[in-house]
């Protein structure tokens, strides 16, 4: 392909097959290529050398490019051995679910004794020559149930989470006996740590406010596994004053509007999942759940005449091959209307892909002595 992804025409003066020996077991003369690709194969015997092949091609503007694989052999595994743990611990979990199942390759659950070691790595300080920390460690020996697998309720109060001189993973290593052969088999899992409890982000916020226009935006709260929490409080404070109180939905969002009248020049907006501003004092060493709050600075955007014109943002996506509804927020002040003016004039234009394929007027009734109003452009998509 060239540099826009576009397939190129070529014809391929060589393609050659070399064996870990560099002896040519296989080549292709003169192929051209259909469509960008060229399609080629050759037959491996199961006795075939294991090591590294290469296949090498030469085009016939003299571009020469090679690729190298392995054979190696694969043994299948009498069964195999699988840790389950939590997406993610944390430092407000007093307990962990720990399960691990061994399986045939066919799919029947293996009958067994299970040897389970739980670990939290204690961080080391090679720059230290005073004595290191030493692993957390819980050893556990299981029986599997009838579905292959057996599971265990981990204490994590023996895990010290509140201190922050061991890692933020958790690692176990299982062995599995099966019964009546002795065969073992080995599994690995690990998962990590966090203080997260919540974090809270704004998104499709705008970076000005326009003065009497409400301010709107969403709000997202996601858990510490960063999946979204739903129907969790949500509180947006303007300044260090409480503003409102917002409950998210499924998908962890909550939507927010803020009157902007009283607002002037640079504005704080803060959105958190508690509702105060304290802050816990840093205690060293001591790990405490944290809830992320988002910040955001607005500014207020400029107009000469203070007259304001907003686009609504839709509130989902627009379905192909129907019409829709844009809403406006408008403020004109009455000085920049000519005397008797009962008719105001707005004009569109929409884009698609570089180009203008839609554009017209809108013609709205002057209304005296009220402050936002708005209107609506229909149009297809």
């Amino acid at each position: 392909m060239d540099a826009n992804f576009i397939p190129v025409e070529r014809v391929y003066k060589e393609v050659a097959l070399q064996d870990p020996s560099s002896n040519r077991i296989a080549q292709w003369l003169d192929k051209s290529v259909v469509g960008g690709i060229l399609d080629l194969s050759h037959p491996m015997i199961p006795e075939a050398v294991q090591g590294s092949y290469t296949i090498t091609a030469l085009t016939d503007k003299g571009e020469q490019i090679s690729h190298s694989f392995d054979i190696k052999e694969y043994v299948l595994p009498k069964y195999e051995v699988k840790v389950h743990l939590p997406s993610v611990i944390t430092v407000l979990d007093q307990e962990a679910a720990l399960k691990i199942c061994g399986k045939y390759t066919y799919g029947k659950p293996v009958i067994g004794s299970v040897k389970a070691r739980f670990c939290r790595n204690a961080i080391r300080f090679f720059w230290f020559s005073s004595p290191q920390n030493k692993d957390l460690c819980k050893t556990y020996e299981l029986t599997t149930d009838k579905s292959g697998c057996a599971t265990q309720t981990v204490n994590m109060t023996a895990f010290f989470l509140h201190k922050n001189i061991y890692s933020d993973t958790f690692e176990v290593t299982a062995e599995m006996e099966e019964y009546g052969t002795g065969v073992i088999l080995k599994g690995y899992g690990q998962t990590s740590f966090t203080c997260d409890i919540r974090t809270v982000t704004f998104e499709d916020v705008p970076e000005a406010y326009k003065p009497g226009i409400p301010f709107e935006g969403k709000i997202k709260v996601v858990g510490p596994d960063n999946k979204p929490a739903a129907n969790e409080p949500v509180y947006l404070f303007v300044g260090s004053s409480l503003k409102l109180e917002l409950t998210t939905d499924v998908n962890g969002v909550a939507l927010f509007s803020l009157g902007t009248s009283l607002w002037k020049d640079s504005v704080h907006l803060k959105a958190s999942s508690k509702n105060t501003t304290e802050h816990d004092h840093y205690v060293y060493g001591l790990r405490r759940p944290n809830y992320r709050a988002s910040h955001h600075h607005v500014t207020a955007f400029y107009s000469k005449s203070s007259s304001f014109l907003k686009l609504m943002q839709a509130s989902s996506k627009l379905p192909c091959d129907s019409e829709a509804t844009v809403r406006v927020q408008y403020i004109i002040q009455g000085e920049e209307l000519e005397k008797g003016q009962e008719v105001l004039d707005f004009f569109y234009l929409v884009q698609s892909r570089g180009s203008v394929v839609q554009h017209g007027r809108i013609p709205v009734a002057v209304k005296v002595g009220i402050g936002m109003n708005t209107t609506k452009a229909n149009f297809e998509v």
